[in-house]
């Protein structure tokens, strides 16, 4: 039986971080009998290797059916759910749209297509842009051929932000609970996002599953923001 690979990397500066959340990595995927990649790149490489790398491993072996790639300031807190079946490109939004922090890709021809222009011609496109990577991914998945790729799915689904750390209209929607699947710290401090893994990470319980198909599109749930699906 052939079984998805889970992928991260850090660099030396987010080492305090990275030194918990790898284990957790490794631990759900010893948990499931994943695979597990983690790599260390210099402090400012890490954004445009990214894509590479999800691109190089998913070229390594055809045998693998999908990936997931999970930034090092994110964990997984449910040990009990799996990698679901997903085809495409399977992303959750924030207030600012398309989040690149979690994401599930199929080792389809299409999605390893969209990881080539991604690290070739993103440089390009976006050569100054703090969110780089995640900003060409964004423009590659708004058109034709990769618009048909994105799969939404609801933040809570894959990519739960803590309780109060953010403050944006709508952010109550994406509040982690007992029970979710993966909780992400992005734009918190060293500090605070040890303080808040230390805190949650011996409760590990189902609350709502990463197969949950509940929509994107209800109340202000800021999916419908992003122009792929207008």
């Amino acid at each position: 039986m052939n079984l998805p690979t889970i992928i991260s990397a850090s660099s030396p500066s987010f080492s305090p971080v990275a030194l918990r959340t790898r284990a957790n990595h490794q631990a759900y995927a010893d948990a499931h009998g994943y695979g597990y990649v983690h790599q260390e790149w210099e402090d400012g490489e890490l954004s445009w290797a990214k894509p590479g790398l999800i691109l190089e491993i998913l070229e390594s072996d055809p045998r693998i059916p999908r990936v997931i790639w999970i930034d090092s300031d994110a964990v997984f807190t449910n040990m009990d759910t799996p990698i679901p079946e997903t085809s495409g490109v399977t992303m959750s939004c924030d207030v600012n749209g398309l989040c690149a922090g979690v994401m599930l890709l199929e080792n389809t021809v299409e999605v390893r297509a969209l990881l080539y222009a991604v690290s070739t011609s993103g440089p390009q496109l976006f050569p100054e842009n703090p969110w780089s990577d995640q900003m060409a991914l964004r423009f590659f998945l708004a058109g034709p051929p990769y618009d048909r790729l994105l799969k939404l799915r609801h933040q809570r689904a894959m990519n739960s932000y803590w309780p109060g750390a953010y403050s944006y209209p709508g952010a109550e929607k994406g509040h982690w609970q007992e029970g979710d699947w993966i909780l992400h710290l992005p734009g918190l401090s060293h500090e605070r996002r040890i303080e808040i893994l230390t805190s949650v990470l011996d409760s590990q319980t189902g609350s709502l599953p990463a197969g949950s198909t509940e929509s994107c599109s209800s109340g202000l749930n800021p999916c419908d923001q992003h122009p792929a699906l207008s």
